[in-house]
């Protein structure tokens, strides 16, 4: 996606929160290396021709769901919602970073 000119990307170090940075040694790794991307210009006109056919195709599939089918999607997308979920995929990510 970077190669295709759709995405940018820009590493940076972020401080890390636990109490073990104040007892660091000297030269001890202090932040986590985090990522950040975002879409360029490029990007977005991707997003903005492809999104809406996407969409229609989702409405498409979820149709052959019955009303109660679709009723239970629904409930279950927004329980799922309710999660921290952003929270939680920071916290995966972070993990895989750090193994490296």
């Amino acid at each position: 996606m970077e190669q295709s000119g759709w995405i940018s990307r820009e590493s940076a170090t972020r401080p890390r929160r636990d109490s073990a940075v104040a007892k660091a040694p000297a030269g001890a790794a202090t932040g986590r290396k985090i990522v950040v991307v975002q879409l360029t210009p490029q990007g977005k006109q991707l997003i903005a021709r492809v999104f809406p056919k996407h969409a229609k195709v989702v409405k498409a599939e979820m149709k052959m769901l019955e009303g109660r089918e679709q009723q239970t999607l629904s409930r279950l997308c927004q329980k799922l919602r309710k999660r921290d979920v952003m929270k939680w995929f920071k916290e995966i990510t972070m993990e895989e970073v750090e193994e490296r």
